[in-house]
């Protein structure tokens, strides 16, 4: 299936918008409007969520549609664990050998033998804890796999739907988000259980809103492409200018946006396809996973130098992230996962002899 390059640039945006938020939190508020709105970085979350639906929806829909075989299933899982573990079990490890040790990094209660297995097995945010623990990024993680597990059900059961019968299923999922915001608030911000439920939820809105770009339905020209970007984005920082308790209506906005990205075209769309914005994109995951380690050490390397957190510009600590990040991508995710993905050949021509 062929790859869609402006997707991948997404995936930068909201990796950037959750580090500078996390990037604030030793800066007393007090900014304007745009920081305000910087500092609500944690509403770019759902980006993921929905983005990584859309995604395999488009990679996989058509191999499930009769079906999961157990050789699809195996090629799928290994493709899902390559595509996740091994930057996440290089970071883990340098907190548990180096950043904790050292004093770098401030161990929290539960940062304990039982939750660094937890996060060894990625099943540290299935509502174990009721925080984040150990490399505090990686939660996300932890409720995406669900999600990857779920994702060959979801492809069966829906292979034959419409694109009306998705976009009116969509609609409803769109509708319950809206509501969970509004009732749970707080709770469901931050309460590890409805995590789950949430952005499973904002999962599912991906793979649905998958359906008319399979059936060629709402293609968009140039215009038309430009006036939905442009909207996704107003309303994004719209409803984000309200704070969480409006945060229901973004996986929407982010929805209309992926679409747009998918099924548009122009320069809108060509701009999120140039080469700085897709590697940008690439490397994502591992600036996501690294960027709080980065920050961590760069303080502690500041503070003796007699630098306050509030004296540091937020152009250095993106460029930290960065310094971490890059390393993780090209000497541990990238060869990683593509070691781990050849492993079912390998085995075949392992046991070959035996034959």
């Amino acid at each position: 299936m062929k790859k869609i390059d402006g997707l991948t640039s997404l995936r930068a945006i909201a990796a950037l918008w959750v580090a500078i938020c996390h990037f604030y939190y030793q800066v007393p508020d007090g900014g304007g409007f745009v920081e305000r709105i910087l500092r609500l970085g944690g509403l770019g979350v759902p980006l993921f969520f929905v983005l990584s639906g859309f995604i395999l929806s488009h990679t996989y829909q058509r191999k499930f549609r009769y079906g999961v075989s157990k050789q699809q299933l195996l090629t799928y899982g290994v493709s899902r664990f390559a595509r996740v573990y091994p930057a996440h079990f290089a970071m883990l490890l340098l907190y548990a050998i180096v950043l904790v040790p050292t004093g770098l990094y401030p161990e929290y209660f539960y940062d304990t033998a039982a939750s660094f297995l937890a996060s060894l097995a990625l099943v540290h945010a299935w509502g174990f804890y009721p925080v984040p623990v150990w490399n505090q990024p990686s939660w996300t993680v932890s409720v995406e796999l669900i999600c990857y597990a779920a994702f060959p059900l979801i492809a069966v059961a829906t292979a034959r739907y419409s694109w009306r019968r998705a976009i009116g299923l969509a609609g409803i999922v769109a509708s319950a988000l809206v509501m969970g915001t509004l009732i749970f608030q707080g709770e469901w911000v931050f309460y590890f259980p409805l995590f789950i439920v949430k952005y499973g939820a904002c999962f599912l809105l991906g793979c649905l809103i998958y359906f008319p770009f399979r059936d060629g339905v709402g293609k968009m020209g140039s215009v038309a492409t430009m006036l939905s970007v442009a909207g996704a984005i107003v309303g994004i920082i719209y409803a984000s200018s309200f704070g969480p308790r409006f945060e229901g209506f973004i996986p929407v906005f982010f929805a209309l946006w992926i679409f747009a990205l998918a099924a548009g075209s122009g320069p809108a769309r060509k701009l999120f396809e140039t080469r700085p914005f897709v590697y940008a994109g690439e490397i994502s995951y591992s600036y996501f996973l690294a960027h709080e380690a980065a920050l961590l050490a760069m303080l502690a390397i500041a503070e003796p130098l007699g630098f306050k957190p509030t004296d540091i510009p937020m152009g250095v600590k993106i460029a930290a992230g960065l310094v971490f990040a890059l390393p993780l991508y090209h000497l541990v995710e990238e060869p990683g996962r593509r070691w781990i993905r050849s492993l079912p050949e390998r085995m075949k021509f392992v046991r070959a002899p035996a034959r």
